[in-house]
């Protein structure tokens, strides 16, 4: 820009002075001459002698590089020979853009050299003027393009922060830091021991059902970093109305308990959450010491993965997927009865849930299974009838609704 400035300070320079007829200085603005056609060799030192009184002429062969910054290119081409020889001089800026063009006839006999310089000449200083008025056209369009990026620069600025606005009210609006849930689970718990004798000690409960407490948490939820994929939650249920046969036949009350606490993190690719939990839990199943079969306490270590999907958005409907592993640290009566046992165990969920306002609901199955094994000789002979427990399976189907409320 402080080039096209200089330039533009010069070009006016020459103007002003060509307009009121005092000399100018070669220096003050360049220009290159090209003579073309039959002849133009008889008329170019005239023309350059002409030239050179406002412009510092190019002396650099037509077809080589210009050696200097060129601010005018003149271009005077020959056409016709005798009586019908006339010339047409073409004015241009240094990059090419056409700023004039005239015909000068009668260039033929003695005068005609001087009549050709002299129509140049004033070719040249009409350029001139036409030079200042292109570069000012040109600084106008360059500052109204400049105006007009700053304009949609700021345009577009500003709907950025609109969008970062808005998202933030809505994640304001549709966070769910803490919610609670209460809701009815239908649960099916079978445990099958395998007795070395091939005979096998079965307890099948039926369908029962349970009372459960869900408690989920998104601290950052509301924000917009990687923090807001940390998630809690706390799941604790307990049977209702269930009860078992004992060795005479009657029937006793029989509790049944689990406990779920995990920490996890999911990280959002547009309406997908990927990510996984860890956490400690705890299964109960007391039947009693009169029972036909033991009673089991497993509590375990978990950890797996955890995904959702969208369905619908601001959190209307989310489908959800989650697994994990099981590693239990003992299992109650079990290995009390049988002797110390090697378990492992996994569980497989998914379903809905969603919330509208305040209200949150959800739709989950489920399954979840233990497996037990005993070395040989491991279990001691602890049946009346000295034969030993080989492997057993703890396995649970459930389902399970709720409904609750986004507390904050």
């Amino acid at each position: 820009m402080d080039r096209r400035f200089a330039l533009l300070v010069s070009v006016a320079t020459v103007v002003a002075t060509v307009c009121i007829g005092a000399p100018v200085a070669a220096q003050s603005l360049t220009g290159r001459l090209e003579m073309v056609g039959p002849g133009a060799a008889r008329y170019q030192a005239s023309i350059a002698s002409q030239l050179a009184t406002v412009l510092a002429l190019d002396a650099s062969p037509p077809t080589a590089p210009s050696a200097l910054e060129v601010a005018l290119r003149v271009r005077v081409q020959i056409v016709g020979r005798g009586r019908r020889a006339h010339a047409i001089v073409d004015v241009a800026t240094g990059a090419g853009y056409p700023l004039l063009s005239r015909t000068v006839p009668g260039i033929h006999g003695e005068l005609g050299t001087d009549v050709l310089a002299a129509a140049a000449l004033d070719a040249v200083r009409d350029g001139a003027i036409s030079l200042v008025q292109h570069e000012r056209s040109r600084a106008r369009e360059e500052s109204l393009r400049r105006a007009r990026d700053a304009e949609a620069a700021r345009r577009l600025q500003r709907a950025e922060e609109e969008e970062d606005r808005v998202a933030a009210e809505a994640r304001a609006r549709d966070a769910v830091r803490l919610r609670t849930s209460g809701g009815v689970a239908l649960r099916l718990r079978t445990l099958d021991v395998l007795l070395a004798g091939q005979d096998q000690l079965v307890h099948e409960t039926g369908p029962y059902a349970e009372l459960s407490l869900l408690v989920e948490s998104r601290p950052f939820d509301a924000e917009s970093g990687l923090l807001r994929g940390l998630y809690g939650e706390l799941l604790a249920a307990a049977a209702v109305g269930l009860t078992a046969l004992q060795e005479g036949g009657e029937s006793l009350d029989v509790g049944a308990y689990r406990v779920l606490a995990s920490a996890g993190y999911r990280y959002a690719i547009g309406p997908v959450e990927v990510g996984g939990a860890v956490g400690m839990g705890w299964e109960s199943f007391a039947l009693g010491k009169d029972a036909l079969v033991p009673s089991t306490s497993i509590p375990y270590l978990r950890f797996g993965p955890s995904a959702r999907l969208a369905i619908l958005p601001n959190r209307l409907l989310s489908a959800r997927v989650d697994a994990g592993m099981r590693l239990p640290f003992g299992v109650g009566e079990l290995g009390d009865r049988f002797g110390p046992a090697s378990a492992l165990g996994y569980d497989v969920s998914a379903g809905v849930d969603g919330q509208s306002g305040r209200f949150v609901f959800g739709v989950h199955l489920g399954l979840s299974r233990f497996g037990l094994g005993w070395d040989e000789g491991a279990s001691g002979g602890a049946l009346p009838d000295g034969e030993e427990a080989v492997s057993a399976t703890d396995s649970s189907l459930w389902a399970m609704a709720t409904a609750g409320y986004r507390v904050y």
